[in-house]
């Protein structure tokens, strides 16, 4: 690893591949909810020999001077259980597999980390497990549970192995649920431990989760096909949203932060259990299993859950299994100490931060390149009207008015029913109405809420910053706001995309019309705004490529070049808000280019050109 960097190589040493190995008829007669088939399509599932291996990705926990165990989610290990065993899980939140794994024979189930030293030998290294224990968060549980009644579009991606009368309960407890293994003591593991990890330091990190952060994630969704090819791939992303689920501790007195948080990267089913890294590749969380829209099995989202709440988990679910065992074995012994590390540890790094907004300021030392990003997202607003909804920029605060997309308004303007508008952080709902909605060829419309007091409390970065154009380049990073993905109830913060600036489109007046991007956009983002990362607004989000099999294309999509509000803004700068209210030329405008341009969002409507042979 001499081009790794330090720190991440270091990291790097911590994850592996979880091997779990059975026998196809154990298979069949305990994991009822596996079908041949289904095994033969699954990416990180084979089948040689009569024996059935699944991999996941898991990581290495160094609790203190050579107390080591491994964790991972409990996904796989859910489908061991028998029905007696997931009702005990579900009510306890807690399993002793132990016990359980005890009763089997040596050939019928195994586990294993594969761990790897990359060098000359590029050596790889095979270490039995015994698990310990499984359990889940009941916070986390009844955050779900009422996320998928909000959002019945969105699952889990484990239909391929879910039995098919699987409860709606036990869907989410297996896909939230870890798994604490223990390493066994024979000397050969020892002696190679020793030399792998002895003075590896494993950090982890005191950032508290934030919009817009940097983030890399480390995984091996195909290890069990070729650990030489994908073992430990490393990915780079950015956090795109934060749900918060608290819980008083009260033998400490604090709040106990729980920070869920979705990703904008490349999600592959198999990473989870990996690690989540941030930018000094200090361990910040751990993946869970990836999220499918149900209207298409290539969109996937991925979630997180910060490493301080599991390590907390850990602690409080151990020391309920050592409670249950008076023994004083050496066994016992180890774990205890294990968590007396873990436990120290949390109470010298835990902080208490209420809210990311409330306590913003305190926390700026961490973001430094976020600050004017994250202010950006008060300017992002969710509109919802007559059951749908989509995003809003605020363009004058003064007078509460918002622009968005004209095709959320039906063509209804100034009459009920009234549009609903929530702004980042506010549970307040804000009545407002559509006052104006181009007539001509721009889908945009300006929505006027009812109350004002909100903007004097934030100001709107939109308007006083007009000089862009050395900005909004080819290549340049931008990042995409919006309302996307989820159902308003679902969150209190728009989310964010990042990506780069993939075209610029231009009139043959060349006069910029559009700007093409690969950020990941999603149903909602409409009326949503690009921005650099100073935060400056460069364009609003319009539609994304739509194609007549596969559906939306996500990292094809299309914004206004802010150049097309050019007028509206020049108003503004002269305070002649109310010559934007008045029918001007800019609500009835036509433009031949832009309507030609939004005919072809669908790729059926693309022409197909005919090429004379030349041959």
């Amino acid at each position: 690893m001499k081009s790794t960097p330090k720190n991440l190589a270091n990291s790097m040493k911590f994850n592996g591949i979880l091997l779990i190995q059975t026998t196809l008829t154990e298979m069949q007669n305990n994991l009822s909810v596996f079908a041949l088939s289904s095994t033969e399509e699954t990416v990180n599932t084979t089948l040689k020999e009569n024996v059935v291996n699944f991999s996941i990705s898991c990581q290495i926990l160094k609790l203190g001077q050579n107390m080591l165990s491994v964790v991972t989610t409990g996904n796989y290990i859910y489908d061991f259980l028998s029905d007696s065993e997931k009702a005990s899980f579900q009510q306890k939140k807690i399993l002793n597999l132990k016990k359980k794994f005890q009763k089997y024979q040596e050939n019928k189930v195994k586990f294993h980390v594969l761990l790897e030293e990359n060098g000359l030998e590029n050596k790889e290294y095979n270490l039995e497990l015994e698990p310990t224990h499984m359990f889940f968060d009941i916070d986390f549980f009844k955050y779900f549970e009422t996320f998928f009644k909000d959002n019945s579009h969105i699952r889990f991606q484990s239909k391929k192995v879910q039995k098919p009368d699987q409860s709606f309960e036990a869907e989410i407890i297996k896909n939230i649920s870890f798994v604490l293994f223990d390493i066994k003591k024979v000397k050969e593991n020892e002696f190679f431990l020793e030399n792998y990890l002895g003075d590896v330091p494993q950090i982890f990190s005191e950032l508290t989760p934030m919009q817009g952060q940097t983030i890399y994630t480390v995984g091996s969704p195909y290890g069990v096909l070729s650990s030489e090819l994908y073992k430990n791939m490393l990915h780079k992303g950015i956090i795109s949203n934060v749900f918060h689920v608290k819980k008083i501790d009260s033998m400490r007195h604090k709040i106990l932060q729980k920070y869920l948080f979705s990703l904008d990267m490349l999600v592959i089913s198999g990473n989870e259990g990996g690690a989540i890294l941030d930018e000094k590749f200090n361990f910040f969380g751990v993946l869970l299993p990836p999220l499918s829209l149900s209207n298409s099995d290539a969109k996937y989202i991925s979630f997180g859950i910060n490493y301080s709440f599991i390590l907390r988990l850990i602690v409080d679910s151990n020391k309920r299994m050592l409670s249950e065992n008076a023994s004083e074995s050496s066994e016992i012994m180890e774990s205890k100490a294990k968590m007396i590390y873990i436990d120290e540890y949390l109470d010298k790094t835990q902080k208490v931060i209420i809210d990311p907004f409330e306590k913003f300021m305190s926390f700026e030392h961490q973001f430094k390149n976020k600050i004017l990003l994250f202010k950006s997202l008060f300017n992002i607003c969710l509109i919802m009207y007559k059951g749908s909804w989509a995003s809003g920029i605020v363009f004058n605060r003064k007078k509460g008015l918002i622009l968005t997309v004209s095709h959320l308004s039906d063509g209804e303007i100034g009459t009920n029913p009234k549009a609903f508008v929530k702004f980042a952080n506010k549970n307040y709902i804000y009545l407002g109405k559509f006052i104006k909605k181009s007539t001509g060829s721009y889908d945009i419309g300006l929505i006027q809420i009812e109350d004002t007091n909100y903007f004097t409390k934030y100001k709107t970065l939109v308007p006083s910053n007009l000089k862009l154009k050395n900005d909004v380049l080819v290549s340049k990073t931008i990042y995409a706001v919006g309302y996307g993905v989820f159902t308003p109830n679902s969150f209190n913060y728009p989310m964010i995309s990042k990506g780069i600036i993939s075209k610029i489109i231009y009139n043959p007046l060349n006069v910029p019309k559009l700007i093409e991007s690969d950020c990941k956009i999603f149903n909602g983002y409409s009326g949503g705004g690009l921005f650099t990362e100073k935060g400056d607004f460069i364009g609003m989000i319009v539609y994304n490529l739509k194609e007549n099999i596969g559906g939306i294309r996500e990292n094809i999509n299309f914004s206004y070049h802010y150049k097309v509000f050019e007028e509206l803004f020049a108003s503004l700068k002269k305070n002649q808000v109310d010559k934007v209210l008045e029918d001007n030329e800019f609500w009835i405008k036509k433009d031949e280019f832009l309507e030609k341009a939004g005919e072809l969002q669908t790729r059926v409507n693309v022409p197909i050109y005919k090429i004379e042979t030349k041959l």
